[in-house]
């Protein structure tokens, strides 16, 4: 059973030092891209550009998850209340409830940090160049 422990480390080890000396090997390499191909700038714009779209799609799924568990922390509050709290616990009712307000919640960090990051509106900032003094 040892034996199996320390084989598998020395192969963890073998896999970690293949790894490190790849990665070495790439930093030394000319990364630019050849023959008209993407950059990472692009790629990042691309990016920027496609999550507009799904952070709407992701607010309006998150406001939908935030009534779907307030119904259900409601229903879980009544079969609570009618059992006299022998059926439902209320660390489910909680947890429900805590779901159901990140819920409602998270559109609104969602898009303020989007307005964050990314910036809202189309404005171009250009910095101009000082006075020369002579």
């Amino acid at each position: 059973m040892k034996s199996l422990k320390k084989l598998a480390s020395l192969k963890a080890l073998a896999v970690m030092a293949a790894t490190g000396m790849a990665g070495s090997a790439m930093a030394q390499t000319n990364l630019a891209p050849q023959s008209g191909a993407n950059d990472l700038g692009a790629i990042f714009r691309n990016l920027t550009a496609g999550l507009g779209s799904f952070g709407g799609l992701m607010e309006a799924v998150l406001y939908i998850v935030g009534c779907v568990f307030m119904v259900m922390t409601l229903f879980k509050l009544y079969k609570w209340n009618k059992s006299d709290g022998r059926d439902a616990t209320l660390g489910g009712i909680g947890v429900t409830f805590l779901v159901a307000i990140l819920g409602f919640t998270m559109p609104m960090m969602i898009s303020s940090g989007s307005s964050q990051i990314w910036g809202q509106g189309t404005q171009v900032r250009t910095v101009t160049q000082p006075p020369a003094f002579r």
